[in-house]
């Protein structure tokens, strides 16, 4: 194999790499400041700081999670116990509100300790 044919085979799965991956946008540091459980299947809650919303979330200031899975109702326990203690958490967002309009979607949560 010559090596432009390699370069451009590598380039080609860079690039569709790069599509799989969620484009973050709104990252969450702090405590919780508030949690809110809608009878829709909805959380919705606010953490301290909130950095480079998408401009769905930009006047809430928000995130929110499913409850329709596993990792909805894990998410639930982790910021039900970080508000109980205390304890501050890091948030990263997908980058959109698909889920609830001026709530940016969950990627993750992670309790810091």
């Amino acid at each position: 194999m010559n090596k432009f044919k390699f370069m451009h085979i590598i380039c080609a799965i860079l690039f569709s790499t790069l599509f799989a991956l969620p484009a973050f946008a709104g990252t969450g540091t702090g405590k919780v400041i508030w949690l809110r459980v809608s009878d829709n299947g909805f959380i919705s809650f606010m953490t301290e700081n909130y950095e480079d919303p998408p401009e769905c979330a930009r006047t809430l200031k928000t995130f929110s999670v499913k409850l329709t899975n596993e990792a909805g109702h894990a998410m639930l326990e982790m910021l039900l116990t970080a508000q109980a203690q205390d304890i501050d958490i890091t948030v990263l967002g997908y980058g959109n509100c698909k889920d609830q309009s001026m709530h940016e979607r969950t990627f993750y949560i992670k309790i810091e300790r």
